[in-house]
């Protein structure tokens, strides 16, 4: 698990081989833009040019790790099970917008 407070009250579910990379920057919560999902994010800093304003989120971190070619038109990183913390390789694919939204809780449609 990797930790996105200090109480341990928010945690990000992760493959071993992950935990040992991500595990060395401190991770925070941030939540979607209706305040119901939390997903962990760190601040990214560039070297040459002082701070970025860019923001890493752990699940898309992960996903580009793992699999470096992201699909055409595919621009966003979903949780197969709808978890925004479950952040392990198998939950991860890249997907369109109008595949995120079909993974939507109650929304839920066979993917072709």
């Amino acid at each position: 698990y990797i930790y996105g407070d200090d109480h341990g009250s928010i945690v990000a579910r992760v493959d071993e081989q992950d935990y040992w990379f991500f595990s060395n920057w401190r991770w925070t919560v941030k939540y979607d833009k209706h305040g119901k999902k939390p997903y962990l994010y760190r601040k990214a800093y560039c070297l040459a040019a002082g701070r970025c304003n860019k923001s890493v989120y752990l699940h898309v971190a992960i996903k580009e790790r793992a699999d470096p070619v992201r699909p055409e038109f595919h621009s966003m990183v979903d949780h197969e099970n709808g978890d925004s913390l479950d952040c392990r390789r198998f939950n991860l694919n890249y997907a369109t917008p109008s595949m995120n939204r079909r993974n939507i809780k109650g929304q839920r449609s066979l993917r072709i």
